[in-house]
Order: C-alpha cells, then sequence, then structure tokens
C-alpha cells in the first residue's frame, strides 16, 4: 500500500511565482502517486461491487435460452449449456461466476429464471 503523503510538508522557501527543477519533479512524482492511489482505490471498489451484486443470468447465454424457448419450448436449457461452454471462458463471465461453475449451477440458482424474466421478458415482447 502506497505512504500517506504529507502535501502540507513542503519547502518553505518554494515560490509560488517560480519553481526550480527539484520542486516541479517532487510535484510531478506526488501527481503521479497521487493518481496512481485513487485509481487502485477505484478499481479496488469497483472489483468489490462486482464480486457481490453480480447480474445472476450470464448475458449471451441467458439470451440463447429464452430465444430458443420462444421458438421451441423446452430446449433452452440445451441452448444455455452449449453457449455457457464459451461464454463461461471469458474473463468477464469468470471474474462474475468463477472458473468452474456449471451451466446447471447458473440454472439451478435461486432467483435465475426470475432474473431472466426481468431482464429478456420486455425484449421479447417487443419482438412479438
Amino acid at each position: 500500500m502506497a505512504m500517506p503523503v504529507n502535501m502540507a510538508a513542503t519547502s518553505p522557501s518554494a515560490s509560488p511565482l517560480f519553481l526550480r527543477e527539484p520542486e516541479i519533479r517532487r510535484g510531478i512524482e506526488l501527481l503521479y502517486f497521487g493518481n496512481s492511489h485513487v485509481t487502485r482505490s477505484i478499481d479496488q471498489g469497483l472489483a468489490q461491487q462486482g464480486l457481490e451484486r453480480c447480474w445472476p443470468v450470464p448475458p449471451k447465454s441467458g439470451w440463447q435460452m429464452v430465444a430458443k424457448d420462444r421458438r421451441k419450448p423446452g430446449d433452452g436449457p440445451q441452448d444455455f449449456r452449449k453457449t455457457w461452454q464459451e461464454e463461461g471462458a471469458t474473463p468477464v463471465m469468470q471474474l462474475c461466476f468463477g472458473t468452474e461453475i456449471a451451466a446447471e449451477q447458473l440454472m439451478d440458482q435461486a432467483g435465475f429464471q426470475e432474473a431472466c424474466q426481468l431482464l429478456y421478458g420486455p425484449l421479447l415482447a417487443q419482438l412479438r
């Protein structure tokens, strides 16, 4: 973790109208490391939110499932399994669902069918 910087501890001889090279370098360092620290904190916060609040339906596999079920009821889960094999290998899906989760585990999770209907129901209604 980065060390906190005391911004008030600047050189008392520095004039705001004229900065010497060491003072300019120190300012650049402070900006660089400050920006790195802020960016890292934001990235960690976003990653934590994503791990806690991932949508329970993989988008591509979920769409394939409901679209297939619309055309041929009962065949949706088979398309979900097939599509999940490819989609589940992507880094984004591995972050959301883990690297070892099977299609059946996703489909059996509480709220999975409800989430599918919430997301895809209005889209399907517009396609009819």
